[in-house]
């Protein structure tokens, strides 16, 4: 989504939470979404709101006289290609655009440019509109956007994806089954898409002391190991103390990257194909992080607030997760805590796992 011709509308988008297209005074009706065979007058609108637009955003004295008012004199221009044109745009913002998409705005062409990243989060009332200072007293429709991420530098996506992301369309669609995985990356870190799962662990109290990372990578390597181990072999469980399961290199099975990135701050990233894996692994990271006997992790429920996976799925993760506590001798279990403890305090190691009895 392209912030305007000019690039004005970055700070409004931002500050207000919301995306809109150049189409000052566009009154829409709920029967413009529920009639197709009323699009006729709705590229007129179109073609009277980009009469006002234009107006609007040329020099003061290079203005003229104002455009008309009256819808009937664009009867003929909504039948214009630059009409069809913004039509087109007008349908992938308020019609095609559901909840959850995810929109980019690249705040302009340039490599070092910033990249606003947020996800619509409500349907499209016609009573969403915004007063936009460029267009005077005229009001434009808006979608209601959550931003994400504010600071992100367009020179460190793909070249692949930069370049979806030029053009001269105000609205441009990505397609998830190219892009899906660098789409969410980027403005989640914490996903599941398509079976596969990623997920972030941050170390915000790094200070540049490589030691220090080294008790998240030993935790999360055995939570990796045990989860493949659980699914594949279960009864190395109880056989293998925790260097031995790490030792048998199961924590790569099915891995596509694990990424160590301390910057200050920084942290630790896990992508699995497999997204049952990382979901126990989850489980017995958040373990580690509590104080619980043995009945109460016993008891535990493993639930995913996402709901991307089947109830089979999930009781299978269950029964994992209760197959790995069952069979952790208690001074498993205090190693676990204790590389937790240590993580926690070299790099502030944390997730987002929320533990409750």
């Amino acid at each position: 989504m392209y912030p305007g011709t000019k690039k004005d509308f970055v700070r409004q988008f931002v500050s207000e939470g919301c995306i809109f297209l150049e189409l000052p005074g566009l009154e829409l009706e709920v029967a413009d979404f529920s009639n197709l065979e009323r699009n006729h007058l709705l590229l007129s609108k179109i073609a009277r709101a980009k009469a006002y637009a234009s107006w609007h955003l040329k020099e003061s004295d290079a203005r003229g006289s104002y455009p008309s008012t009256d819808l009937q004199d664009y009867f003929d221009d909504g039948r214009s290609r630059s009409a069809a044109m913004s039509f087109r745009n007008f349908e992938r913002l308020f019609r095609v655009a559901k909840v959850g998409d995810i929109i980019i705005v690249p705040e302009d062409n340039g490599f070092q440019s910033k990249l606003y990243i947020g996800e619509i989060y409500s349907d499209f009332d016609i009573e969403d509109t915004a007063l936009v200072r460029q267009f005077g007293n005229h009001r434009v429709p808006i979608r209601k956007v959550r931003w994400l991420r504010k600071d992100f530098e367009r020179r460190l996506v793909s070249v692949s994806l930069s370049k979806q992301l030029g053009g001269r369309r105000a609205v441009r669609p990505v397609p998830t089954d190219t892009f899906g995985y660098q789409l969410f990356k980027l403005a989640y870190q914490n996903f599941i898409f398509d079976g596969q799962a990623q997920y972030a662990f941050a170390g915000e109290k790094y200070d540049n002391d490589p030691a220090a990372t080294v008790p998240g990578i030993q935790l999360l390597t055995y939570a990796l190991a045990a989860a493949n181990a659980s699914l594949s072999c279960p009864d190395l469980i109880s056989k293998l103390g925790l260097d031995e399961l790490r030792d048998t290199g199961l924590h790569r099975k099915g891995l596509i990257t694990f990424e160590i990135k301390f910057a200050s701050p920084g942290g630790y990233g896990v992508w699995q194909q497999s997204a049952r894996v990382l979901l126990i692994a989850l489980s017995l990271v958040a373990l580690s992080g509590c104080d619980w006997t043995s009945d109460e992790a016993q008891a535990a429920k493993v639930v995913n607030s996402g709901g991307d996976l089947s109830p089979e799925e999930m009781r299978q993760i269950q029964d994992s997760y209760q197959h790995i506590v069952s069979n952790l001798s208690p001074s498993k279990i205090d190693a676990l805590r204790n590389e937790h403890r240590k993580a926690k305090k070299g790099v502030g190691f944390e997730s987002k796992v929320k533990i409750s009895k």
